[in-house]
């Protein structure tokens, strides 16, 4: 190694500093992950396992995996865990593997749908544990509810909020709206996720140059916050936006319709933001076709 850094790879590492720069690796990672012991007690949690559940990673150490779990899934959940940890050694890898669809309890009583993977490390003396990692289904769950939603007769308002919403879901956070822009640059907000993205784009008109680009494209479009003209890139540079994304949507009864999303944090790629934003952009579109129901935000 060519820094200062202490080697944890050299032969004889102290075991603290080891523990504390894979936490600090686990840490770091937006994907939810956590240890239980062979009796189904939290040992471990990064961060983004406690963001799931709504409880920081202190209080959830030493409490019991099942007291997460949904009531309606705990027989089930809990004979997967006892197959996961009797399960004989697979060849040539030394553990068992299991994924299942689970429902969890949040400490504020919400209902998380997840999909949890997890592999037997028991026997491995390092982490002497169950090793799970936890994605959320929540996009997921709203796409189908929208679906649904459509068949049923939900209001159209209620519709383009799940859509908006399923954009922001950690750990990107990003702040998202559906909106359409006049041509006069002003904009009326039809949906937007909770934060400062719609007051400042109720308020805020495009220049002529940034109204005359958002038209010319049908994919997805960043910005750098500070790049936009006028007020509008002013209110959001104060507000702590770095970037912006605009998707155009297809549709015949709004006029010129748009998908924006706004993010505080430097995205160094951001296909998967722009994967969401077509996603969404589709769904809005098929929720707009041929409905009369829509008026903006007051």
């Amino acid at each position: 190694m060519t820094h200062d850094s202490p080697n944890i790879w050299a032969p004889g590492a102290e075991p603290p500093l080891a523990r504390d720069f894979y936490h600090g690796v686990l840490d770091a990672l937006p994907t939810p992950v956590m240890v239980v012991d062979d009796e189904g007690m939290v040992v471990y949690g990064n961060a983004a396992m406690g963001a799931v559940v709504n409880l920081s990673v202190e209080r959830a150490t030493g409490t019991s995996l099942m007291s997460y779990v949904h009531p309606e899934d705990l027989a089930w959940v809990g004979d997967v865990f006892l197959t996961l940890t009797t399960a004989p050694p697979a060849r040539p890898v030394p553990s068992a593997w299991a994924s299942a669809t689970v429902r969890l309890i949040t400490a504020d009583d919400e209902v998380v749908a997840v999909e949890v993977t997890g592999t037997d490390r028991l026997s491995d003396e390092s982490i002497n544990g169950v090793v799970y990692h936890v994605r959320p289904l929540a996009s997921q769950a709203i796409e189908r509810r929208v679906v649904r939603g459509m068949t049923t007769g939900v209001p159209t308002a209620d519709l383009l909020a799940d859509i908006v919403a399923a954009v922001g879901l950690p750990p990107l956070d990003l702040e998202t709206a559906i909106v359409s822009i006049s041509r006069d640059g002003s904009f009326e907000v039809f949906a937007s996720t909770h934060g400062d993205l719609r007051a400042l784009l109720g308020g805020a008109r495009l220049s002529a140059g940034d109204l005359a680009e958002a038209g010319q494209s049908s994919n997805v479009e960043a910005f750098a916050a500070a790049d936009i003209d006028g007020d509008l890139g002013v209110g959001l540079s104060a507000a702590g936006f770095v970037t912006c994304w605009q998707l155009p949507i297809r549709s015949n009864n709004m006029l010129e319709p748009h998908l924006v999303a706004g993010s505080r944090q430097h995205h160094a790629s951001d296909a998967g933001i722009g994967e969401r934003l077509a996603t969404a952009a589709d769904l809005a579109a098929m929720v707009l076709a041929g409905r009369s129901d829509l008026a903006p935000l007051s």
